[in-house]
């Protein structure tokens, strides 16, 4: 797992068309970039389902053979296509910590702001992975916790030292921001409210939930 140095504009069928171009010139971590820029391309279109082998060998115009030389298994290629697709929205998150240092409410603001902004392709996928419903492989639980420890290392010290908690409760509570960062795009994408109600519902819990200072 790693994070951006740069963020990225994620055009991942642009990115992918490009990559393919220049493939007979690839190193082989070049290929290996392509393939994980295809997967995302399949997860992003046809769900966690639609990801495996053949359909990214179909779709990255290569063989069943190349794409087992880089994953040696369905389980691998979905861990490795979860890290890609997860890396940018690392970026973002890490982004609106800094912003803290001007407002907290404007950092996580932004961050919910983020999870509005994502594609929703994209967006489904990582609502998928980080809600356990990608798959019940080993891999992806295990690969679940990581990003869920990722994302919580992030906030957790945040809130602990804004709202005054212990480091356990500002854990817990970090994931369920978390959580509520995702069920206010929900919202918007099932058409419950608009964005900009969103924000403000978003805006007004975050508000309730502050402690007041004594």
């Amino acid at each position: 797992m790693h994070a951006a140095g740069k963020r990225r504009l994620w055009r991942p069928a642009a990115l992918l068309a490009e990559l393919m171009a220049k493939r007979p010139y690839m190193r082989q971590e070049q290929r290996r970039q392509m393939l994980l820029r295809a997967a995302a391309v399949l997860v992003e279109e046809r769900g966690w389902q639609g990801l495996g082998m053949a359909a990214l060998a179909e779709r990255a115009g290569v063989t069943r053979q190349l794409v087992y030389q880089h994953f040696s298994s369905l389980d691998q290629l979905m861990q490795a296509t979860a890290e890609e697709i997860f890396e940018d929205t690392l970026q973002r998150t890490q982004d609106s910590v800094e912003q803290l240092s001007q407002s907290w409410e404007g950092g996580l603001q932004q961050a919910a702001a983020a999870t509005l902004d994502l594609p929703p392709g994209r967006a489904e996928a990582l609502w998928q992975l980080l809600a356990g419903t990608a798959g019940m492989s080993a891999e992806l639980q295990s690969l679940r916790r990581q990003l869920r420890e990722i994302i919580v290392g992030v906030w957790a010290p945040v809130l602990a030292r804004s709202w005054q908690l212990d480091p356990s409760t500002a854990r817990s509570q970090a994931w369920m921001l978390v959580m509520a960062f995702w069920g206010m795009r929900q919202l918007v994408a099932d058409g419950v409210c608009g964005r900009d109600e969103a924000l403000l519902h978003f805006t007004q819990l975050l508000q309730g939930l502050r402690p007041s200072e004594s």
